[in-house]
């Protein structure tokens, strides 16, 4: 899935503008827990919804 990879492509560059530009331009909500620095990682499932070539919905749950 093009949007989902370009989501994942943005983050590991710290690319902000690319992260925003994964994303349908009429606006997302996301709720992210984020992890502190120093931690040992955790575990994640990405469930993207795209419309045309971006993506629409994101649901990011940490574990």
């Amino acid at each position: 899935m093009a949007p989902a990879q370009a989501y994942v492509d943005a983050v590991a560059r710290g690319d902000l503008d690319g992260l925003v530009n994964a994303f349908h331009p009429d606006g997302q909500k996301l709720l992210v827990r984020w992890a502190p620095a120093g931690s040992d990682g955790w575990l994640a499932h990405y469930d993207f919804t795209r419309r045309g070539d971006r993506i629409s919905v994101a649901n990011l749950q940490y574990a």
